[in-house]
């Protein structure tokens, strides 16, 4: 898993058009692999996921 991959690429083409734009970013409570990434500084395996889309 690639954490912030997607965001990461939108960023670099939105600051490359305009480098004062703000890009905030979020992520289901049910799914929140990425913020416990950045809290424990490790790799984060969910066990199971509860969103409303299978893909978040």
């Amino acid at each position: 898993m690639v954490v912030g991959g997607l965001i990461s690429c939108m960023v670099i083409g939105a600051k490359s058009k305009n480098p004062a734009i703000w890009v905030l970013a979020a992520e289901p409570k049910g799914a929140d692999d990425a913020t416990q990434f950045k809290a424990y500084a490790k790799m984060i395996t969910l066990s199971q996921t509860n969103t409303i889309d299978d893909r978040l």
